[in-house]
């Protein structure tokens, strides 16, 4: 297994021999990785939505919800059976 100092003096000896074409690809691909990272470390982050819409008027019961999720469901096994 390589050691992370061999490893950069691969990456080193590497860049000196590719173009500047090759070099520009490289630069994107490293941004690339370090978008990826920081995306990454961001997914255990938790967003406080706590009243959030407090101050909008929301009025919807369980049966409300529950006609919608019916007429959803009657729409989309129509959709299917004709379609």
């Amino acid at each position: 297994m390589s050691t992370v100092p061999s490893i950069k003096q691969r990456i080193h000896q590497t860049l000196e021999e590719l173009s500047p074409d090759q070099l520009e690809d490289l630069a994107r691909f490293l941004d690339f990785l370090k978008y990826r990272q920081e995306s990454q470390s961001e997914v255990g982050r938790v967003i406080a939505l706590g009243g959030m819409w407090s101050d909008i008027e929301f009025d919807v019961t369980d049966d409300d919800v529950r006609l919608l999720r019916q007429q959803i469901t009657s729409q989309a096994l129509n959709k299917a059976q004709s379609g």
